[in-house]
Protein backbone atom coordinates (compact mmCIF):
# COMPACT_ATOMS: atom_id res chain seq x y z
CA UNK A 1 0.00 0.00 0.00
CA UNK A 2 1.29 3.25 -1.01
CA UNK A 3 0.49 6.49 1.12
CA UNK A 4 1.77 9.76 -0.13
CA UNK A 5 3.76 11.81 2.59
CA UNK A 6 3.22 15.41 1.17
CA UNK A 7 0.87 18.30 1.00
CA UNK A 8 -2.14 17.19 -1.77
CA UNK A 9 -1.74 19.19 -5.05
CA UNK A 10 -4.73 18.61 -7.43
CA UNK A 11 -3.34 20.96 -10.14
CA UNK A 12 -0.36 19.30 -11.10
CA UNK A 13 -0.06 18.58 -14.65
CA UNK A 14 1.34 15.29 -14.40
CA UNK A 15 2.38 15.03 -18.22
CA UNK A 16 4.54 18.10 -17.26
CA UNK A 17 6.84 15.63 -15.73
CA UNK A 18 8.31 13.55 -19.09
CA UNK A 19 11.83 14.37 -19.77
CA UNK A 20 12.28 15.59 -16.34
CA UNK A 21 14.76 13.80 -14.04
CA UNK A 22 12.72 12.57 -10.72
CA UNK A 23 14.26 11.22 -7.58
CA UNK A 24 12.76 9.02 -5.67
CA UNK A 25 12.59 8.18 -1.98
CA UNK A 26 10.89 5.48 -0.64
CA UNK A 27 10.68 4.50 3.38
CA UNK A 28 9.36 1.07 3.95
CA UNK A 29 7.40 0.23 7.28
CA UNK A 30 5.89 -2.82 9.16
CA UNK A 31 2.36 -2.77 9.91
CA UNK A 32 3.32 -1.52 13.52
CA UNK A 33 4.52 1.11 11.94
CA UNK A 34 8.42 0.68 12.41
CA UNK A 35 10.59 1.74 9.79
CA UNK A 36 12.68 -0.98 8.05
CA UNK A 37 14.38 1.02 5.73
CA UNK A 38 14.93 3.63 2.52
CA UNK A 39 15.12 2.70 -0.91
CA UNK A 40 16.49 5.85 -3.05
CA UNK A 41 16.52 6.10 -6.99
CA UNK A 42 16.54 8.28 -9.95
CA UNK A 43 16.07 8.21 -13.39
CA UNK A 44 14.00 10.36 -16.25
CA UNK A 45 10.32 10.13 -16.95
CA UNK A 46 9.36 8.27 -20.22
CA UNK A 47 5.73 8.75 -19.58
CA UNK A 48 2.86 10.24 -17.32
CA UNK A 49 -0.78 10.31 -16.97
CA UNK A 50 -3.63 9.60 -15.26
CA UNK A 51 -4.15 6.07 -16.56
CA UNK A 52 -0.92 4.66 -16.24
CA UNK A 53 1.05 6.62 -13.34
CA UNK A 54 4.88 7.56 -13.68
CA UNK A 55 7.27 5.55 -15.86
CA UNK A 56 11.00 5.85 -15.16
CA UNK A 57 13.18 4.96 -16.84
CA UNK A 58 15.93 4.49 -14.26
CA UNK A 59 19.83 6.06 -14.14
CA UNK A 60 23.11 5.35 -12.51
CA UNK A 61 23.24 1.75 -10.68
CA UNK A 62 19.78 0.52 -11.54
CA UNK A 63 20.60 1.99 -15.42
CA UNK A 64 18.20 -0.04 -17.86
CA UNK A 65 14.99 -0.50 -15.33
CA UNK A 66 12.06 0.57 -15.69
CA UNK A 67 9.82 1.48 -12.48
CA UNK A 68 6.06 2.20 -11.95
CA UNK A 69 4.84 5.52 -9.64
CA UNK A 70 1.28 5.11 -9.22
CA UNK A 71 -0.60 8.13 -10.47
CA UNK A 72 -0.61 10.42 -7.34
CA UNK A 73 0.02 14.19 -7.84
CA UNK A 74 0.37 15.37 -4.19
CA UNK A 75 3.93 14.21 -4.01
CA UNK A 76 5.81 15.89 -6.26
CA UNK A 77 7.90 18.78 -5.32
CA UNK A 78 9.85 20.74 -7.56
CA UNK A 79 13.80 20.32 -6.40
CA UNK A 80 15.85 22.81 -4.99
CA UNK A 81 19.38 23.02 -6.91
CA UNK A 82 22.21 21.05 -5.15
CA UNK A 83 23.16 17.41 -5.01
CA UNK A 84 21.33 14.21 -3.61
CA UNK A 85 23.39 11.68 -2.80
CA UNK A 86 22.06 7.58 -2.57
CA UNK A 87 23.04 6.83 0.72
CA UNK A 88 23.12 2.72 -0.54
CA UNK A 89 24.92 3.61 -3.56
CA UNK A 90 27.22 6.45 -2.70
CA UNK A 91 26.05 8.37 -6.46
CA UNK A 92 24.92 11.49 -6.51
CA UNK A 93 22.41 13.22 -8.29
CA UNK A 94 22.87 17.30 -9.31
CA UNK A 95 19.78 19.02 -9.73
CA UNK A 96 16.97 16.55 -10.47
CA UNK A 97 14.23 18.26 -11.61
CA UNK A 98 11.28 16.53 -9.15
CA UNK A 99 11.69 14.81 -5.64
CA UNK A 100 8.77 12.29 -4.42
CA UNK A 101 8.77 11.12 -1.16
CA UNK A 102 6.37 7.73 -0.59
CA UNK A 103 5.67 5.64 2.59
CA UNK A 104 5.02 2.05 2.33
CA UNK A 105 3.55 -0.71 4.28
CA UNK A 106 5.25 -4.43 3.94
CA UNK A 107 2.89 -6.57 4.33
CA UNK A 108 2.94 -9.76 6.80
CA UNK A 109 3.81 -12.83 5.30
CA UNK A 110 1.25 -15.55 5.12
Amino acid sequence: MFNNTNNPNADFPIKSLVGKTLFVKMNCFTGDHAFIAQKQFFGEVLNANETKGVVLNLSGHQAGRVFFIPYDVRGYQPAPPGDYPIQSTGENIKNPDFIITWNTTARSPL
